[in-house]
């Protein structure tokens, strides 16, 4: 029996621009998880606390489309993993049992922390542990990302919440070259793809200062990041050009630890963000987010909204030397009606 977690994720930096090829953002792992049991079994079975028993079975026609349903992720995961599996030396399958539990929701209500990407990881991660295959962090990432890459409805997303469910912490990421891959995709066995440097894609974990803690608040209002994706045509260089800049900006304060040029990069990213929603007539901000923002003013501690906008997470830091700002930042945001999670970054 082999038994993994996989965490959630949270945008700190570059939502929107991440989902264009070679564009910069930074995300966070946390504290919370999906998780991952597998064990030998006469037959195959997959069961997930949330969606029950997969009703089907797994392997047939596995070049057929997968059902466009709450399974997807985990059967299309599944069926790239067996296209691997034969390159590899294991010649034999064995017959599985495959149980999911998550730990993203809170009170039977989504969060925000990315469950979708968390899933490809998890069950890619659990088969080649099961059957033995050695991978790289790096190969993790990109047969997570071609499971979600082939399902229409997430093909478009940046594939942030892959990176940080599998090198955990804070995760600088650029993202590939998605035209590229997709004629990869039709002229190109798996194997090679997956064994293939990936144009513009670059990943590498990145230094969290000891004394900065992150506040998450939570709207209650879960956000649908792929109606969010679906934007008017207008021209985003500009936003791209500056946006990219601003998010090397982070990792620059991140790397020197520097609170007034975190404080300044990130409100700066949000300004960003703000115009170019409004041009693209995407719904990002809502009144409590608004107030979030404010509140992260008064109290002149660097925050911004986090990932797709109009519900789920914004972020503010503080630090472990000034507790009283914490607390009271906390307090005001109950009063708000924003609620704290009690989230921390999660690292290997």
């Amino acid at each position: 029996m082999v038994t993994i977690q996989v965490p959630g994720k949270l945008f700190l930096a570059g939502e929107f621009a991440a989902t264009y090829s070679g564009q910069a953002s930074i995300v966070l792992a946390m504290n919370r998880f999906m998780r991952f049991t597998i064990r030998s079994r006469g037959n195959y079975q997959i069961i997930s606390d949330q969606l029950g028993i997969y009703p089907g079975p797994i392997f047939d026609k596995v070049s057929s489309p997968v059902r466009d349903d709450a399974w997807q992720i985990v059967i299309q995961a599944c069926r790239t993993i067996a296209t691997y599996l034969p390159t590899t030396k294991i010649k034999q399958t064995q017959p599985f049992q495959l149980k999911i539990t998550s730990g993203l929701e809170l009170d039977g209500q989504k969060i925000g922390l990315g469950s979708s990407g968390a899933t490809a990881v998890g069950v890619c991660q659990a088969l080649l542990t099961y059957y033995q295959v050695p991978f790289t962090k790096r190969e993790l990432f990109k047969l997570a990302t071609l499971t979600l890459f082939q399902l229409p409805h997430f093909q478009k997303g940046s594939m942030g919440d892959v990176a940080a469910a599998v090198f955990g912490g804070i995760v600088y990421y650029e993202k590939f070259d998605t035209a590229w891959l997709t004629h990869q995709l039709s002229t190109t066995p798996l194997s090679k793809i997956v064994q293939t440097n990936w144009p513009q894609l670059q990943l590498k974990n990145l230094h969290q200062p000891p004394t900065w803690e992150p506040l998450v608040a939570w709207t209650q209002a879960p956000a649908d990041t792929q109606s969010s994706l679906k934007r008017l045509p207008v021209d985003p260089t500009t936003f791209l050009s500056a946006s990219q800049a601003t998010v090397k900006q982070v990792d620059q304060a991140l790397e020197n630890e520097n609170w007034g040029a975190f404080q300044q990069a990130l409100t700066q990213n949000q300004t960003e963000i703000l115009t170019y929603t409004q041009a693209a007539n995407i719904t990002y901000r809502t009144s409590q987010l608004d107030h979030f923002l404010q509140l992260v003013k008064t109290f002149a501690v660097p925050g911004k909204i986090s990932g797709a906008g109009n519900g789920d997470n914004a972020i503010a830091w503080t630090t472990t030397q000034d507790k009283t700002k914490r607390h009271a930042l906390i307090q005001a945001c109950i009063k708000a009606d924003l609620r704290p999670l009690p989230l921390t970054i999660y690292h290997e």
